[in-house]
């Protein structure tokens, strides 16, 4: 017989203990959702963390099943339950649909460089946007940052964002968003440096899509299609 806190403790034993949806991050506050409405289905694929505000637009169908659970697997690209946390933050600017091919390098001054936007995605109620930045070395890192819908008291939709930590590679933040689910979000822009390299790793994952997935697939394809990208 299963109980409250114990699926509760597998859930934030397995997932980072913020909203999957907008990233809220007060423990107290944070409740977890069965997936398929049957409190009785315990297994960790059917449990996700979510606000209040977040777990009642996804019972009232604000939110879908397939970008609830795409962006919950964004969990799985920690090292276990201590992955480090959603950082808050103001919203980045966002470029008009593909990036600015002129955008030069950012070079630190005397104040911190602004991240520069490489590659955005979007689904119902919420983006996911990649940007770089050069470290003390002169390296690009990588940041993750997220935005999303939610209810305030009065029921009436707002908008959150965040930003994560950085990571080394484009490839890491890219599959931080939602694993290889990625590809079910559509594309709002990709700087010219990051297209071929997108390019390959989008056809790669649907070129190993099994049969049932490839209707999720299908949904995002004409976008992808407007971006440039050439596949079956």
């Amino acid at each position: 017989m299963t109980s409250r806190v114990n699926y509760r403790k597998l859930a934030f034993a397995n997932y980072d203990p913020i909203c999957t949806h907008c990233g809220f991050g007060i423990l107290a506050i944070l409740d977890v959702a069965h997936i398929d409405g049957d409190r009785k289905n315990n297994d960790i694929s059917n449990l996700v963390i979510l606000c209040p505000n977040c777990k009642k637009m996804l019972g009232k169908k604000l939110i879908s099943v397939e970008v609830i659970v795409a962006m919950r697997d964004i969990a799985k690209s920690g090292s276990g339950p201590k992955r480090s946390r959603a950082i808050a933050s103001e919203s980045q600017g966002r470029s008009p649909q593909g990036l600015d091919e002129s955008s030069q390098t950012i070079i630190a001054t005397n104040s911190v460089a602004k991240p520069e936007l490489v590659f955005e995605l979007g689904a119902e109620g919420g983006s996911a946007g990649i940007y770089r930045i050069r470290d003390t070395f002169g390296k690009w890192e990588y940041q993750v940052g997220r935005g999303g819908i939610y209810l305030d008291e009065n029921d009436q939709e707002s908008w959150r964002s965040w930003m994560k930590a950085p990571v080394a590679t484009f490839e890491e933040a890219l599959h931080s968003i939602t694993g290889d689910s990625w590809v079910y979000l559509y594309p709002l822009g990709i700087h010219p440096e990051y297209q071929r390299r997108v390019w390959t790793m989008l056809h790669k994952i649907i070129s190993n899509l099994p049969q049932e997935a490839l209707g999720h697939w299908s949904d995002a394809k004409y976008r992808w299609l407007e971006m440039g990208f050439e596949g079956n």
